[in-house]
């Protein structure tokens, strides 16, 4: 997320967030109705993304090394088309 300064208000830098209790300047004027203060610039989405990924990889990792662990090495996947394909074109 970013800050968006309103028009006629000075550009903050980048990463800047008000700290507690901060008020505009009275000499900025007000925002427009309904200003958008703060914007998604995507940060927020690849850090989700990210976790989800992690998330997701260490569950494969936990059950495929529970499998291995367990002497059922993770089966192969099937090669051609399904069964059922066979019989019915077959």
């Amino acid at each position: 997320m970013r800050f968006n300064a309103p028009p006629g208000w000075p550009t903050p830098p980048a990463g800047w967030r008000p700290p507690p209790g901060w008020s505009p300047d009275p000499a900025w004027g007000p925002a427009p109705y309904g200003w958008p203060f703060w914007l998604d610039d995507g940060s927020l989405h690849r850090r989700r993304y990210r976790v989800n990924l992690a998330f997701a990889l260490a569950a494969v990792m936990l059950i495929v090394g529970a499998n291995v662990a367990n002497g059922n090495p993770a089966p192969a996947a099937p090669i051609g088309p399904p069964n059922w394909w066979q019989q019915a074109c077959g």
